[in-house]
């Protein structure tokens, strides 16, 4: 991951780029103010900043307003460096936009792992809205005067409008008028509301298709600040029937919970890592001090998430399976995107697949989790090594105890590997052998999934050296 180091002082520059570089960062370096802002404006700005206040030009406070001014799918992650103690100084920082701040003179370690949790909130933004935007169901979210924040690209194309250029405008600068003050009226009565609005109507695309949308507009609330806008999301059901309309009320939008397993799921660890810094803070200072009352908020609003996730994790892993006929190889290539997106540079992403691979039945969703699943467990094995390497393969192979074709798929990374006490444990529900960081939930997902494709999974690792997780698939003969 890319991190911009803005830094005046020379030495201190010098030695948090072969602290970070060291810890497999790529470090992009600004002398003042300026030239940190001039960096942050390009395409390819990075995904952290470490931010000192004090420096020549524009001083780190007003960097840090100009970042945040600019529209980006994922806002990078702003740590501010900094001599100043002072609570008003802190509140100063953290209103202009900073996500964290740490003071100087820093312990490069403590410094390491409040990135460490920088980069996985990162990381965690950006494979949100890659789903999202995968997604062919229409989405779009509207702060609580109504006005658009944002879309996916199913939306751009049914509105007609270059998804980038939404933001703040109204129904009516996206919309025909008729449908514009519908939509409008319909998002308002949502916003009014305390809880998930369901309907069905017919409405015109930017090609003037008919389509009938059913739509779910769920309001989005803050418990500090109450109502924080609105999550609309459109299907086409032109061409259901009344058994597969019951169907999808049912299984309350498969996508969208499979998607919602995968993500709640890893931003729990990010809430746990902010809770244990909470905790850390609450015992570093009295009960008396200003800031333990401020900490105490943070930990237990970090309690709220955590029982969130749950109940979001609870509706996701109901079985909802949409099986047809597939080629495993093409799954796993459709879903490389997010791991290349989610893997260090020091990491060799490597695949292949036999050629003319017979079918299969299963869930693309849900198959397309468990390659992602598989393939996030061994970027986190792989952690900190020089020269990794994850591989990737699909091809032929007989059943186990008979002669009948099967599909064998395989991930092999070059990581850590798995101690050989928690071999037999690593499926169980909730089990982690990362101690505080993992749910135990992927693994244990993966199984289930598999076996519902009437598959079989097995691991073989060497501790320390590799892990080869192989799964096996009945082909349609």
């Amino acid at each position: 991951m890319k991190v911009l180091i803005a830094e005046d002082n020379a030495f201190s520059c010098k030695l948090l780029v072969k602290t970070l570089e060291k810890a497999g960062y790529t470090a992009v370096v600004a002398e003042d103010g300026d030239a940190a802002w001039s960096v942050m404006q390009t395409e390819q700005a990075p995904s952290m900043v470490l931010l000192d206040w004090m420096m020549p030009g524009l001083q780190g406070i007003e960097v840090c307003e100009r970042i945040r001014s600019l529209e980006r799918t994922v806002p990078p992650y702003i740590i501010m460096l900094t001599a100043k103690a002072d609570r008003d100084d802190v509140v100063q920082g953290f209103e202009a936009g900073a996500d964290d701040y740490l003071k100087k003179p820093y312990d490069s370690s403590e410094l390491l792992a409040r990135m460490k949790v920088g980069a996985r909130l990162v990381q965690q933004q950006a494979l949100m809205h890659s789903l999202i935007d995968a997604l062919p169901d229409p989405i779009y979210v509207k702060d609580s005067r109504g006005l658009y924040l944002g879309c996916n690209d199913a939306y751009a194309a049914f509105a007609g409008i270059d998804k980038d250029q939404i933001g703040q405008k109204q129904a009516t600068d996206v919309l025909p008028d008729a449908q514009a003050y519908k939509t409008h009226m319909d998002d308002l009565r949502a916003l009014a509301a305390d809880e998930p609005i369901e309907s069905e109507e017919w409405t015109v695309d930017a090609d003037g298709k008919k389509v009938c949308h059913y739509s779910m507009r769920v309001p989005l609330m803050e418990s500090s600040s109450g109502l924080r806008g609105l999550l609309v999301l459109h299907r086409d059901v032109s061409h259901e029937s009344l058994g597969e309309k019951q169907l999808r009320y049912q299984h309350k939008l498969s996508v969208l919970g499979s998607m919602l397993s995968y993500v709640s799921h890893e931003f729990k660890n990010i809430i746990n890592a902010i809770m244990g810094f909470a905790s850390l803070g609450l015992d570093s200072v009295d009960k008396e001090n200003e800031a333990y009352e401020y900490l105490d908020d943070i930990h237990a609003s970090g309690e709220g998430a955590k029982k969130l996730l749950e109940k979001l994790l609870d509706f996701s892993n109901k079985e909802n399976q949409e099986m047809e006929l597939l080629v495993l190889s093409d799954v796993v290539e459709d879903s490389l995107g997010l791991v290349r997106m989610m893997k260090a540079p020091s990491v060799a992403l490597e695949f292949s697949a036999e050629a003319e691979l017979p079918t299969m039945y299963g869930d693309r969703v849900q198959l397309q989790q468990v390659v992602t699943n598989l393939c996030v467990n061994a970027l986190y094995a792989m952690e900190g090594r020089e020269s990794a390497v994850l591989t990737l393969r699909v091809e032929t192979a007989l059943a186990k105890h008979s002669d009948e074709p099967s599909i064998l798929f395989s991930v092999e990374d070059t990581g850590c590997g798995i101690p050989v006490a928690a071999q037999e444990d690593i499926f169980e529900p909730h089990f982690t052998t990362r101690e505080g960081e993992g749910s135990g939930l992927g693994l244990s997902i993966v199984k289930t999934i598999v076996e519902q494709h009437q598959g079989i999974i097995e691991v073989e690792s060497n501790e320390g050296v590799s892990s080869c997780f192989r799964l096996r698939f009945p082909a349609k003969v």
